[in-house]
């Protein structure tokens, strides 16, 4: 499907599709991709080469299926849920940028995760108020750049936060919090990962000042002393 450029289109998903690709368009002002709320829809959607402004943003909640988006800029929150972890549901983000407004003085948007049972994000910068990934099965996060101030991963259930991949990500976030379900001793490695502002910092420095563990146990190996820029350079936004 291709869409020029329109203001405020809303692609309302339902409750069930087959297939749904979106190439080369932008949505000016507020729309979007969603699914109302409460809802939840069945399907495969694939957005390439989609830009995002104003209040724009992709809000929807699977059931199963999944979606892909590669090379789609977005300036307001996007969430992206399953109604459960044992659903089949996929996540795919390559190329991605989910940056703060451009209002004056306004701090918004990010990316939020619920439950997806698999996601992958790769070369992707999440700016705004939040980068936060709760639940699902099996979390990988590689050459992506958090800017934004919170960056989450959460998960109640035993066996699934110990999946959590996290590789070769630039790191600007103030704080890294990581929970895992009470009593837990999984383990879940940075590796390769540059922290903004601690260059020249060692695993156990970071580990102290950067992160906050709650049953996880959170390993840095090798931290780089350079960014990596594979998900864009320049200063947070």
């Amino acid at each position: 499907m291709w869409a020029p450029s329109r203001h405020t289109v809303w692609i309302n998903l339902g409750w069930k599709f087959k297939r749904l690709k979106i190439v080369h368009a932008k949505f000016l002002g507020t729309g979007g991709v969603f699914v109302p709320h409460g809802g939840e829809t069945r399907g495969k959607a694939v957005l390439e080469h989609v830009a995002m402004t104003g209040d724009a943003s992709v809000w929807v909640t699977f059931h199963e299926g999944g979606l892909v988006l590669r090379n789609v800029t977005c300036r307001s929150t996007c969430q992206i849920a399953a109604t459960g972890s044992d659903r089949n549901v996929k996540l795919e983000i390559s190329g991605c940028r989910f940056l703060n407004t451009e209002e004056p003085g306004v701090m918004k948007g990010g990316l939020r995760l619920h439950h997806v049972k698999e996601a992958r994000l790769t070369n992707t910068q999440i700016g705004g108020m939040t980068a936060s990934f709760t639940g699902g099965v099996k979390l990988t996060l590689e050459g992506c750049r958090f800017d934004a101030p919170g960056f989450y991963v959460r998960q109640e259930q035993k066996g699934r936060i110990g999946k959590t991949k996290i590789s070769r990500c630039d790191f600007a976030s103030e704080k890294l919090v990581f929970e895992g379900p009470r009593g837990g001793r999984e383990k879940v490695t940075l590796k390769e990962c540059h922290f903004r502002g601690d260059a020249t910092a060692k695993p156990d420095e970071i580990l102290r000042y950067r992160i906050k563990a709650q049953g996880v146990q959170i390993v840095v190996k090798s931290p780089s002393p350079t960014p990596h820029d594979l998900a864009g350079p320049g200063k947070p936004k």
